[in-house]
């Protein structure tokens, strides 16, 4: 028999995280510092059932990189701290071919 994880609630009223690696932060905290674990939350099918949550994570704009050297950190984090990388991104056959959403970013960005 297997054991599914389904927690009871995933955020206290003042919108805390109530399990995770993150217990006890924010979620809006989380969603600045780590946004790659909201964003894996949100495809766990126990997160997917907290409307609160859902509606929570899916406001925020940049969900951040998933790989790569600033993997977890926003494009607006990446563009103030590393234009080089932002030019390789652009020019990335990768990006260009596998990356819809982040190509779309990466076309408005004027570097």
């Amino acid at each position: 028999m297997v054991k599914v994880f389904t927690p009871e609630r995933i955020l206290d009223d003042d919108q805390n995280l109530l399990i995770g690696k993150h217990r006890d932060r924010n979620i809006h905290d989380v969603l600045e510092t780590d946004p790659a674990y909201c964003y894996w939350m949100c495809n766990q099918p126990w997160a997917i059932k907290d409307d609160k949550l859902m509606s929570i994570i899916s406001k925020a704009k940049d969900p951040g990189m998933q790989w790569g050297k600033h993997k977890n950190k926003t494009l607006d984090w990446i563009i103030a701290n590393d234009e080089q990388y932002i030019k390789f991104l652009k020019n990335s056959e990768y990006v260009k071919n596998n990356c819809k959403s982040l190509k779309e970013q990466l076309d408005k960005i004027d570097i």
